[in-house]
């Protein structure tokens, strides 16, 4: 049962899914950091971003699931 869980999670990639995910998230929260300290966005559109690249996070991999 254990085999055939690993089997699933190769065949859809699913590891190389979530550490693409996490890698382009922790470039792009700085990155956005700096634009919206450059352009005078408030906290709360940077909250914002986050938040959704945290929900994304829990997105991903049923895209993931289904793309791979």
């Amino acid at each position: 049962m254990l085999e055939e869980f690993f089997a699933q999670l190769k065949e859809h990639k699913l590891v190389q899914w979530t550490l693409g995910y996490l890698a382009m998230s922790f470039t792009l929260i700085p990155v956005l950091d700096i634009i919206a300290s450059r352009f005078g966005w408030s906290q709360t559109a940077a909250r914002r971003i986050v938040i959704a690249l945290a929900t994304g996070f829990f997105v991903m991999p049923v895209i993931a699931r289904y793309h791979g």
